[in-house]
């Protein structure tokens, strides 16, 4: 952009001039000196007067000079390009930093009195390779392009130069404005001037293209420069306003004729003429910055350069462009322009060589550099839409109205949303449609059509299937971009995951359905009570403890009502308690008004200032339950306490905790004696080490239960024979271990097993006796017999019939055979084992009456067939033990066996007539072991046995057995 100055320098000249005169006659010559002296006086005393006149003028004149030249290099500094000012002999007055900075001068102040050829001279590397010139013939306005060879390895450069001639206000030449601008970029781009004529359609072009840009303030600050040179030559003056941006002005100002627009508390309006083509950049600007209405009509307050400066002039009309000058674009400036009626085509033939010179910048604006911007913008601009589109926390996109809803743009965040590549959507290989889950994609589509059928912009909540099978839910939104697309509709949009926002709403949801039903069903009942103790409201819950069939019954009225009136005086005392110190309270209430008592624990709470919350829970199970808790501790205690086995309670390190009274009494020491001993303790110590095992296997859970024969020493050192039970307790609430310890003395239960033993070995030896007693009688005579007949038949002086001995030695081993049977059916008689008991009973008897002549008789009533093996070996052995001692000890003549069976029950009876005995006697002497293996016997078939006698009476023996 050019910045041309025209400031009017109005210089004053003054001359002398040399009078030479020629003397002539005295008096003539006196006369003529006289004249001359009184017209020298004269012209001196009016050279004086007039060189004060201009005094006071130029001194005027100087002081506005000085200002206005302040004002212009405050222009200059301010403007991009460089800009210079030189003299008649073409050497540097003044130039601004931009200037030496283009000529690569370090500062400003080397310029100060130096030509051009002289900065050249200076550094030779400074090279002219080519000179362009056009020069504009009217008011001398030129424009020169010059190819430099900057100092170095710079590469070349092409410098604008437009030059501006100053003159005075009576033509004569005082100066030269040079401007500098670096056209390399231009020049590069070939710069195409063939339409300079098109001055007014490019600035159009400008405004409308550069209104939206942020090169807009260099436009517009080249205009306000020169339009501002002007208005100082003109009279005019600067005005420097706050605005929020002066560019959108200037851009309102020049497209919307007509608007009203607020700068500061000063209005500006714009006339607007409808129909007329702007035929010219003059008329444009004429258009577009004249002011039709008065200037007493605005607010200028007298403190403002623009109040001072109208106060003294009678302004009509003006002109003012706003523009930027700051890179912030805050500042504003108004260049206002006086331009009275008669004197308007003047002021605006002054502008014409300037607006010329600003139609061919204009030219080169649009062709090159103005593309470039706009191009530059405009990709960086789509380069941030891009990426701010790609990191957006879902995907922009753009599809067609079809089936399909296949896309013609989708942003890459789609990757991150579905697992597809943005890519794979827009080769049409998949549609957007084909993304929504299967139940939605039918509502997905109906709404879709809706928004398009209405030309609306659509909202819409559907669930998605990613690539790796995950569901999410998406918020679609989008509206219609085009409407005469090849496939139709245009749709932009945007997809964005709200699946953790819907999971949460839908937990949201879930919890207040469960809140609500878990209050509904809870077993305890709601109350909302006024501090007056009516009730406010409560859940759809029943009122078992009250006389109200619903719950809407129970709202309105006194709690009175709900609780009874015995409790209304308690209620409301906890109710003001509550609410004063604004704690908990609980309150226990029973009732035994109804059929079945009931109990409520009622907790009154604060809510709010002056309500509470009454939570009335049914404690009627948890009463009864500890009532039955306390009569079943009652019961345990009791039997621990008075039963007829010994207990105690180990803890954990085996320490007796507790005993009861029979476990003091068997052991022989207090309970308090007990609590300081350990479980060894009491043990005999030969049982220690294997007990110690079975406690680690109950801790371990190895075993449930411990029952196990222990020896345990008493205070007096007697040895106790226990059958000891130990089971471990676990505190659930303190997992605490104990031991539960139960005794019961077998001591006597031992020594009768022990004297069972010794009885059992005691009648096997004597059978063994009796046996080898029998051999020794009975076949040890036989067998010496048949060996001597043997050793008699080996004789050689032989006299007897050898056949005799022989038939003898037959004889005897038959006696032999005979009694070898006989003794093996004393042990173990064969008949019972092939026929049962009875039979082996009778052939047993048989035998005995052949030569003892007792009389037998049996009573066989309900037997139903053979017993077991055990049974009938033991019953004969009992049975034979009966009738033996009859015969041996009681003499009985007459002995009488009865045999009954009952369902399960068999009952054995041995009675005889013998001289019988006491029997309490011998067995308190210990004299009958017989009778004792009898017990034995029978006891390990869990049977009983009675014995009934008397001296002189006879003997009855009973046997019980239950065949089960």
């Amino acid at each position: 952009m050019t910045c041309l100055a025209n400031i009017d320098f109005n210089m004053y000249g003054t001359m002398g001039q040399v009078i030479d005169a020629s003397t002539g006659d005295l008096s003539l010559s006196q006369y003529l000196m006289g004249v001359t002296v009184l017209i020298a006086l004269l012209l001196l005393i009016g050279m004086m007067v007039y060189i004060r006149m201009l005094y006071r003028e130029n001194k005027y004149l100087s002081g506005q000079l000085h200002n206005e030249i302040q004002l212009m290099k405050s222009v200059m500094e301010v403007m991009p390009y460089g800009v210079s000012i030189k003299g008649v002999d073409g050497r540097y007055l003044y130039c601004n930093e931009r200037f030496a900075y283009e000529l690569c001068v370090a500062a400003p102040e080397r310029l100060s009195g130096k030509s051009f050829d002289e900065l050249k001279l200076a550094d030779p590397a400074w090279e002219v390779l080519k000179t362009d010139e056009m020069v504009v013939a009217k008011n001398g306005a030129s424009m020169t392009e010059i190819k430099l060879k900057e100092p170095g390895d710079m590469p070349e450069k092409w410098f604008k130069v437009q030059q501006l001639k100053l003159q005075s206000s009576m033509g004569i030449a005082i100066g030269q404005v040079d401007m500098i601008e670096d056209i390399s970029e231009w020049k590069n781009c070939q710069m195409n001037a063939a339409h300079k004529s098109e001055v007014l359609s490019v600035l159009a072009y400008m405004v409308e293209l550069l209104g939206r840009t942020s090169h807009f303030g260099d436009i517009c600050r080249h205009l306000i420069e020169q339009m501002t040179l002007v208005a100082n030559a003109r009279g005019g003056m600067m005005w420097e306003v706050e605005t929020s941006d002066s560019g959108e002005l200037f851009f309102r100002l020049l497209n919307h004729f007509g608007d009203c627009v607020k700068i500061d508390k000063t209005h500006f309006s714009v006339p607007k003429t409808a129909g007329d083509r702007v035929t010219n950049y003059v008329d444009l600007c004429r258009r577009v910055a004249t002011l039709s209405r008065p200037l007493s009509s605005f607010q200028i307050s007298d403190n403002d350069p623009a109040g001072k400066f109208f106060g003294k002039k009678d302004v009509k009309s003006y002109l003012f462009i706003p523009v930027s000058i700051k890179q912030n674009g805050v500042v504003a400036v108004i260049c206002l322009l006086n331009i009275e009626a008669e004197r308007e085509d003047e002021i605006l033939d002054d502008l014409t060589p300037f607006l010329a010179l600003n139609g061919y910048i204009i030219e080169n604006v649009r062709t090159a550099k103005m593309k470039q911007y706009v191009e530059s913008a405009l990709s960086q601009s789509n380069r941030q839409l891009m990426s701010l589109m790609d990191n957006l926390p879902g995907t922009v996109f753009t599809c067609l109205n079809n089936a399909d809803r296949s896309l013609t743009f989708m942003s890459k965040g789609c990757y991150l949303l579905t697992g597809y590549s943005s890519e794979l959507f827009l080769s049409q290989e998949m549609g957007l449609q084909d993304l929504v889950h299967p139940e939605d994609r039918m509502m997905v589509w109906k709404k879709f059509q809706e928004a398009i059928l209405s030309n609306n912009p659509y909202q819409i909540n559907y669930r998605i299937i990613t690539l790796g099978g995950d569901v999410r839910w998406i918020w679609e939104s989008g509206k219609i971009a085009s409407v005469n697309s090849p496939g139709g509709y245009l749709i932009d949009g945007v997809l964005m995951d709200i699946t953790e926002r819907v999971e949460r709403n839908m937990r949201l949801v879930e919890s207040e359905n469960f809140c609500r039903s878990l209050l509904d069903a809870m077993p305890d009942r709601l109350f909302r009570v006024s501090q007056r103790g009516v009730v406010l409201a409560t859940p759809q819950q029943s009122l078992f403890f009250s006389s109200f069939d619903s719950h809407h019954d129970a709202v309105g009225k006194h709690i009175s009502n709900l609780f009874g009136l015995e409790n209304e005086e308690c209620l409301m005392d906890a109710i003001r308690e509550v609410l004063m110190l604004r704690n908990l309270r609980v309150i226990e209430l029973a009732s035994g008004e109804q059929l079945e008592p009931y109990w409520l624990e009622i907790r009154i709470v604060p809510f709010g200032d002056n309500e509470v919350l009454m939570i009335v829970k049914d404690v009627t199970s948890d009463k009864l339950l500890e009532a039955r808790f306390e009569q079943t501790e009652y019961l345990l205690k009791t039997q621990f306490e008075q039963g007829n086995i010994a207990m105690g309670i180990l803890n954990d390190a085996l320490n007796w905790s507790r005993v009861n009274h029979r476990m003091e009494k068997m052991s022989g020491m207090s309970g308090e004696w007990l609590s300081g001993l350990c479980w060894r303790d009491i043990v005999v110590p030969e049982d220690v080490d294997y007990t110690s095992v079975m406690f680690e296997q109950l801790r371990n859970g190895e075993k449930e239960l411990i029952d196990v024969d222990l020896r345990i020493q008493s205070k007096d050192g007697r040895v106790i024979y226990t059958h000891t039970n130990i089971s471990l307790i676990r505190n659930s609430f303190t997992e605490q271990l104990f031991y539960l310890v139960s005794m019961q003395d077998v001591t006597y239960r031992k020594e009768l097993e022990r004297k069972v033993l010794t009885s059992v070995i005691e009648t096997e030896e004597r059978e063994r006796i009796r046996f080898a007693q029998e051999l020794h009688d009975g076949l040890g005579p036989i067998l010496s017999s048949i060996k001597m007949y043997v050793q008699w038949i080996q004789m050689p002086d032989l006299k007897t019939d050898p056949h005799v001995i022989l038939s003898d030695t037959e004889h005897l081993v038959d006696e032999a055979h005979r009694t070898v049977r006989e003794i093996s059916f004393n042990m173990s008689p064969h008949v019972l084992k092939n026929f049962g008991l009875i039979p082996a009973l009778e052939t047993f008897t048989n035998k005995l009456s052949e030569v003892n002549r007792v009389l037998f008789d049996y009573q066989v009533t309900g037997i139903k067939g053979r017993f077991s093996e055990e049974v009938e070996i033991i019953l004969y052995r009992v049975l034979t033990e009966c009738i033996n001692n009859a015969m041996k000890y009681a003499e009985a003549s007459e002995i009488v066996i009865s045999i009954e069976q009952s369902e399960n029950v068999l009952s054995v009876c041995c009675r005889d007539n013998g001289k019988g005995f006491d029997v309490e006697d011998v067995l308190a002497k210990r004299k009958g072991m017989g009778l004792f293996n009898m017990n034995n016997r029978l006891r390990t078939l869990s049977g009983k046995l009675d014995i009934h006698s008397q001296p002189g009476c006879g003997t009855e023996v009973c046997m019980v057995l239950n065949l089960n």
